[in-house]
């Protein structure tokens, strides 16, 4: 699907277009601005955007946003989620709760800077050996 971004960018045509059936891809993580947003005025009457489109593509579980985000907080949120899924089995429970442990992490990263506090970000709450 990304062999050509630049010439070829991954669009809601193309993956509706992908034939996946019969092998569904387990995680679609859409780490980019606005992936949950609708772009094209020819989608916006059935509410299609990248994130969804992956859905009906037949990705198992996808993960993108719906507002834009600073670059460094995708690149940690990415980060978390991956070593999460990486130290769990890969169950369709990890995702979620992969993306919940590093929500929280971040939250409480946001927290503590807004309060002045200055601690090292941690990434190991929820895992099985925390």
């Amino acid at each position: 699907l990304l062999e050509d971004w630049k010439e070829q960018p991954l669009t809601v045509q193309s993956l509706l277009e992908a034939n996946l059936d019969g092998h569904a891809p387990f995680l679609a993580y859409l780490s980019a601005c606005g992936t949950g947003q609708l772009r094209n005025e020819e989608s916006m009457n059935e509410s299609i955007h990248l994130a969804n489109a992956c859905q009906l593509a037949g990705f198992q579980h996808v993960i993108g946003t719906l507002w834009t985000v600073e670059d460094e907080i995708c690149v940690s949120m990415a980060s978390m989620v991956y070593k999460f899924l990486r130290d769990q089995e890969f169950r369709d429970e990890s995702v979620s709760r992969g993306i919940h442990h590093a929500t929280m992490a971040l939250r409480e990263k946001w927290l503590d800077s807004s309060c002045g506090v200055d601690r090292p970000l941690q990434d190991n709450r929820g895992s099985r050996d925390a």
